[in-house]
């Protein structure tokens, strides 16, 4: 919910807790709240970051 209100482009999630909880739960979670792409990091994930014109 809080990059949905920043108005984020992009959201990626890591170190998720609870540990119990499945990755794909998370991600189908973050999903409904964020209107945006969801990218669930992987180890070595590498993502270009692109800095808004000001």
């Amino acid at each position: 919910m809080v990059a949905q209100q920043a108005g984020v482009k992009q959201l990626v999630l890591s170190h998720i807790y609870p540990a119990d909880t499945p990755d794909e739960d998370r991600l189908k979670e973050s999903r409904e709240a964020f209107g945006g792409t969801v990218i669930l990091a992987q180890d070595l994930l590498a993502i270009d970051v692109e800095k808004a014109p000001s």
